[in-house]
């Protein structure tokens, strides 16, 4: 809908071929704001590549068309981005040798210590819009430094979840889809999240008018005297507000996450934690703790079974190393995670959010987002004045309307279109696609399970689920994880083996197939069906 022309600032740059950098769930035009944030970004991300050469940071060139971003690489042989690559792999290997990685020694304390100096999960003091602005510009470098620099930079660390499979087949010589029986259950960052969660939905169903509020999802009731002066509501209070303090700033994003740039944090928007606890409150918890500690005895018991199997010795020590070596993957896939996207992306978003509030409070914005209109050229000078921002907020919000009806081109430019994206690559599966009652995909969890499918897509209300419940979807993230130990099976039209939601579902022992091309095509939501996440195929009822 509508014409997309594009109009050069730089006439040179008309000469080369720009892709769109579209997300996860298609492209859509930057708000105002956020083309600054992308443009600061970009500069992190030269530096990455300049120094190491990681294929997901050479897009780092960017222009805007009619608001939608577009990327481009700089001209630079393969054979310098190779030298760089090498010299970056051989540094993590020289931590390998130490008996660390480069993430854990590096790029962990570096990031925790930038998260501790923007503050302990709390709003900044100032309660200015100038004192906030200070604020929002620090978190913009650091959310620059920490997502378009170091979370590349960490690539020097090997990434071994994804060979397991091969390397257990090999050294074991049992089948690789057993492997997975060995990474489940292993404790990280989500997993204690989960525990969390689920300790304080027992502290809701042990008090029924506390539970009846959370059953119809009244939140706001928390607040009435009545309530909020009981025993079990102070404590649920005071054990929430410790979760919000150690995951707030959780705004869900991740690979395959339908959260966007715009998604609030759990400290802007309490009611997404609380509706998890609700969802928890609702189930067996008793029996959801004998499935996770089922998981990590059977995790144990098939550790020994492989290692029994491998008579040679050396054969044995290597196997445990490369056990070791996914398993801390498995770690690090949650735990990068907890301190980079959720936790400087978190940062950043609340950091916006706040100065709109400032300007929301001197009667200049009708609502703390509207921030996210304005450029940060434009905020700087209001953090100076004290005119009214209503007026270009409204002319910025209207242009992104229009701009959103707009269908953006692939690539823009002269230019010959680059090879490949820069994102992470999945095999594609020949079979993939429904044929009769099958519909075939990936295996990316192994274990069958027959449930009530819920159907999520993009831009639709996010459904209820119960224990047993079959997540179908096109895509899932850590918008999703803390939610996924209730589930009995995942269906994804897309995603790959080594994202967090296939990670967590080997964890937990639930069935997952992925790839399958069109499952929230054919799967209505109600309907009956049986995950086999050994064979890679869904089984839809008649």
């Amino acid at each position: 809908a509508g014409e997309f022309t594009v109009e050069w600032d730089d006439p040179a740059d008309q000469q080369h071929a720009w892709t769109l950098a579209a997300g996860d769930f298609g492209p859509r035009p930057a708000l105002r704001f956020e083309q600054d944030l992308r443009r600061a970004s970009a500069r992190h991300s030269k530096l990455v590549f300049d120094d190491c050469g990681v294929p997901m940071a050479r897009g780092h060139l960017l222009t805007f068309a009619h608001g939608y971003p577009y990327a481009r690489g700089p001209e630079v042989s393969g054979d310098e981005v190779r030298r760089r690559v090498q010299a970056h792999i051989a540094l993590g290997r020289e931590y390998i040798d130490r008996g660390t990685t480069y993430y854990e020694a590096v790029i962990e304390p570096e990031v925790l210590a930038l998260l501790a100096e923007l503050g302990p999960f709390r709003r900044p003091a100032a309660e200015s819009p100038a004192g906030r602005l200070a604020f929002l510009e620090r978190a913009i470098e650091v959310y620059g430094h920490v997502m378009a620099d170091l979370h590349w930079r960490q690539l020097a660390s090997p990434l071994d979840a994804p060979q397991w499979p091969q390397r257990f087949h090999e050294l074991s010589g049992l089948p690789e889809i057993e492997s997975g029986t060995l990474l489940q259950a292993v404790d990280n960052r989500t997993s204690q999240l989960v525990r969390r969660l689920r300790g304080l939905a027992r502290v809701v169903q042990a008090d029924e008018p506390l539970h009846a509020v959370f059953r119809a999802r009244e939140f706001d009731r928390l607040r009435e005297t009545a309530l909020r002066t009981r025993p079990a509501t102070r404590r649920f209070r005071r054990r929430f507000s410790a979760l919000l303090r150690d995951y707030g700033r959780r705004n869900g994003r991740s690979y395959g996450s339908a959260t966007s740039f715009t998604t609030p944090t759990w400290n802007l928007d309490p009611t997404v934690p609380l509706r998890l606890v609700a969802s928890y409150a609702e189930q067996d918890l008793d029996q959801l703790d004998r499935r996770e500690q089922a998981a990590r005895g059977e995790r144990i018991a098939a550790t020994r079974r492989a290692r029994a199997t491998i008579a040679d010795r050396e054969t044995r020590e290597r196997f445990d190393e490369e056990l070791k070596a996914a398993q801390q993957q498995v770690r690090f896939m949650e735990g990068h995670n907890a301190i980079m996207e959720q936790g400087a992306a978190g940062v950043m978003r609340e950091a916006i959010w706040w100065i709109g509030e400032a300007f929301v409070r001197r009667d200049r914005l009708d609502r703390p987002d509207d921030a996210l209109h304005l450029s940060l050229d434009e905020l700087r000078a209001a953090a100076d004045g004290d005119g009214d921002l209503r007026p270009i907020v409204r002319e910025r919000a209207a242009q992104f309307e229009r701009r959103s009806r707009l269908s953006p081109p692939q690539t823009i430019g002269d230019g010959d279109p680059p090879r490949g994206s820069g994102e992470p690559a999945t095999e594609p599966v020949e079979n993939a696609g429904f044929d009769g009652t099958i519909l075939r995909g990936t295996a990316a969890s192994q274990g069958r399970h027959t449930g009530r499918a819920r159907v999520y897509r993009p831009g639709g209300e996010t459904p209820e689920v119960e224990a047993g419940d079959i997540l179908v979807a096109r895509n899932a993230g850590q918008d999703w994880t803390p939610i996924l130990s209730l589930l009995g099976g995942i269906v994804l039209d897309e995603g790959a083996v080594f994202q967090h939601a296939a990670l967590v579902a080997r964890e937990y022992r639930i069935p997952a197939v992925i790839q399958t091309k069109q499952a929230t095509t054919v799967i209505s939501d109600g309907a009956t069906i049986t995950v086999d996440g050994t064979a890679g195929t869904v089984e839809l009822t008649p």
